[in-house]
């Protein structure tokens, strides 16, 4: 019997030019996942 995959980083598995799963409408590369992480509004789950 499989596990079923552990969902505890919602931004695991975005690809760069996705939506960001924050709910931005930001792209992941310019939200997210740009250096630094994100900056003004707050993150999934925390």
């Amino acid at each position: 019997m499989k596990a079923a995959p552990v969902a505890d980083d919602p931004f695991a598995g975005t690809g760069r030019n996705e939506k960001c799963p924050c709910g931005s409408g930001k792209k992941y590369k310019q939200c997210h996942g740009a250096p630094g992480g994100a900056s003004g509004h707050a993150t999934v789950g925390g």
